[in-house]
């Protein structure tokens, strides 16, 4: 799991900050007014605070994971299933040491997932030489489109 690591280090905590800040977005858009503008207040105001999260816990956990498992030696199914699984089980674990509520614990565990499901979903595009193709465009046109349909049809 050594292949492009700084540049999965890099774009696995900032796309799953995106994606969970969409998701926190539209949970927490009911607060009264224009629906459309609430999420993207709401997304925006989320991704401050879980991008850096994600940059430095994220990524220490993730490295601790990565340097394990590297001296592991095995890549299978298996061995990639349980490497997500292990970012679930530490996202998950922040909440109950911050004595925070229990939703905290799920989106945690939820970034923690998608982190590392990103992460080798990116190590096996980079070993293929290709690169993240047209995720980020979809990203940032997914959060438009919603966005705008918000604004337009909301209250």
């Amino acid at each position: 799991m050594k292949e492009s690591y700084f540049r999965r280090k890099l774009f696995a905590p900032l796309i799953s900050a995106i994606i969970l800040s969409v998701l926190m977005g539209l949970t927490s858009m009911f607060n009264g007014g224009n629906l459309g503008f609430s999420f993207i207040f709401w997304s925006f105001f989320y991704f401050m605070y879980t991008c850096i999260i994600i940059l430095v816990y994220g990524n220490l956990i993730s490295s601790l994971i990565e340097f394990f498992f590297n001296k592991w030696g095995r890549e299978d199914k298996f061995t990639r299933s349980f490497y997500i699984l292990l970012h679930g089980v530490f996202g998950i674990i922040v909440a109950p040491l911050l004595s925070a509520h229990w939703s905290l614990a799920i989106f945690g565990g939820t970034a923690a997932i998608i982190y590392g499901f990103l992460d080798v979903w990116m190590l096996s595009r980079f070993k293929r030489g290709q690169g993240l193709g047209r995720l980020p465009l979809n990203l940032a046109s997914m959060f438009l489109v919603v966005s705008l349909i918000l604004v337009i049809f909301g209250e």
